[in-house]
C-alpha cells in the first residue's frame, strides 16, 4: 500500500474520531454558516449537521476512496484528459491508470484534510462559545487549499501535455 493511502485512511479515522469525540460536546443548536465577519449565519440542529457532514465526507471517501481503485475499469472516453488516446494508447494505458491513481489519491487527501480543518473550527466555534470564527485562519486554511488545487492542476497538466 502507497504511503498516501496510509494518509488518507488516516485522515478518515481521524475525521471518524474528531466527531465521534466532538458530537456529545456541542449544544443542540450549533452554527454550521458564518457571515463575512466570522459571525454565526446559520444555526441547525446538531443531528442534522452531523447527517449533512456524514454524507459529505461519505462522498468524498467514495470518489477518492473507490474511484482510484476502479480506476482501470473506467472506460477511456470518460476520463477527461489532453491528448487521452495518446495516453490509453496500449503501452501507456498502464502507467496512465497508475499516475491517475495516485494523482486523485493526493487530490483527495487534500479534500479531506480541508474537510477535517473547517470541520474543526465549527466545532471550536460552538464548544468554546466564541463569538466570531478565526477568519485569518480560515483565510489561510482556503488560500492554501486553493494554491494546492492549483498545483495539482499545473502538475497534471503537465504531465499529460503532450
Amino acid at each position: 500500500m502507497k504511503f498516501q493511502h496510509w494518509i488518507f485512511i488516516s485522515l478518515v479515522l481521524l475525521s471518524i474520531l474528531q466527531w465521534v469525540h466532538f458530537y456529545p460536546l456541542l449544544p443542540d443548536r450549533i452554527a454550521l454558516q458564518f457571515d463575512a465577519h466570522g459571525n454565526p449565519a446559520n444555526w441547525s440542529l446538531k443531528l442534522q449537521v452531523l447527517w449533512i457532514l456524514v454524507c459529505a465526507e461519505t462522498l468524498v471517501l467514495l470518489i477518492f476512496g473507490l474511484l482510484p481503485a476502479f480506476a482501470h475499469r473506467i472506460p477511456v472516453s470518460l476520463w477527461n484528459l489532453p491528448n487521452r488516446d495518446y495516453w490509453f494508447a496500449g503501452e501507456r494505458k498502464d502507467q496512465t491508470i497508475l499516475t491517475l491513481k495516485d494523482k486523485l489519491s493526493w487530490l483527495g487527501i487534500f479534500v479531506l484534510l480541508f474537510i477535517i480543518i473547517t470541520n474543526q473550527s465549527v466545532i471550536n466555534f460552538n464548544i468554546s462559545e466564541l463569538y466570531r470564527i478565526p477568519l485569518p485562519d480560515m483565510f489561510y486554511v482556503t488560500i492554501l487549499f486553493s494554491a494546492l488545487m492549483g498545483i495539482w492542476t499545473l502538475k497534471l497538466l503537465r504531465q499529460f501535455r503532450r
